[in-house]
């Protein structure tokens, strides 16, 4: 949670390094395993942090700064970052392959194969530098499920493909900042949910190797066990957010759900900054608020 960044720059033994390790050691401390998620921001940046962007094509997304097509130099760059990444985090993509922002021409552009060179090489890149035990993922939102976006045969070609190139696992997510205000519309809410349930279930058909997660909309621990019929592994990072407790008392049998927060589920925006506030006060050693009580919804929305 956060914006974590490592550099290409970044050194193995900066105070950066030694903050991801004291990270690290906290999560693992008790036999948790902890998964780190790199992503490169594309065109995805505010205009007042960055005004140099680059992205898959020059199709201006947001009130985001006006970006430029990347340059083979520049993509080379970002394959080296990710696997930097993966090597600085081990040691302590998302929007080229989609038609509506990747308009290339080149060798990067065009049928699917190419739209989803970038991920091959980065996987290539980062292999080189990890070692054989490093999990490899990745994460498809459910807002690349739409026009110009993949359609079903190319999704489930995509998925195959990235089992061909080993990837442990493909998660699939409901969120996505690409929508003004960080809101999801409500039209599109039947292709999210045939994305998020319908179309996992026809992906797990196809593949024997690489796992298959849900991220995001399960509240319900009744909805997350009839999900697993399916899928390998539900998130709740959300809910458990706003209820430290919450994956042991659902373990244990304790409880029937995530806390009702008086918040709209498609206030992305607003519920990031509440999940980072309340990891916040954790680490604090302080309880989260509970904004199942209005009262307490409103107090924090005044010191926001």
């Amino acid at each position: 949670m956060g914006n974590s960044i490592i550099l290409c720059e970044a050194k193995f033994e900066d105070k950066g390094f030694e903050a991801f390790n004291e990270l690290a050691t906290a999560a693992k401390e008790n036999g948790s395993l902890i998964v780190g998620q790199a992503s490169h921001p594309g065109r995805q940046f505010e205009d007042r942090l960055q005004k140099n962007l680059i992205s898959a094509s020059n199709v201006m997304g947001m009130t985001f700064a006006k970006q430029h097509q990347a340059s083979q130099e520049e993509i080379n760059r970002v394959v080296a970052g990710f696997a930097h990444a993966a090597e600085y985090l081990e040691k302590d993509l998302a929007q080229i392959f989609l038609q509506n922002t990747d308009q290339r021409t080149d060798s990067n552009g065009g049928s699917l194969e190419n739209r989803v060179r970038l991920i091959v090489e980065v996987a290539a890149e980062l292999r080189k530098r990890v070692s054989g035990s490093f999990i490899v993922r990745i994460k498809i939102k459910s807002f690349e499920f739409r026009e110009k976006g993949f359609s079903p045969e190319e999704a489930k070609d995509l998925c195959q493909a990235l089992e061909k190139d080993k990837f442990e696992f493909i998660e699939s997510s409901g969120g996505t900042y690409e929508s003004l205000a960080f809101k999801h519309k409500r039209k599109s809410t039947v292709k999210r949910k045939y994305f998020l349930i319908e179309f996992p279930e026809e992906i797990v058909k196809l593949l024997t190797m690489t796992k298959t997660y849900v991220t995001g909309g399960l509240k319900k621990v009744g909805a997350m066990f009839k999900a697993l019929n399916t899928v390998d592994g539900v998130s709740i990072a959300g809910p458990a957010c706003q209820k430290f407790e919450l994956p042991r008392e659902i373990l244990k049998g304790k409880t029937t759900g995530a806390t009702k927060m008086q918040l709209e589920d498609n206030e992305f925006g607003l519920t990031n900054v509440v999940a980072g506030t309340q990891i916040r006060h954790f680490g604090k050693d302080q309880q989260p608020r509970d904004l199942s009580v209005d009262k307490n919804l409103d107090a924090f929305m005044k010191d926001i």
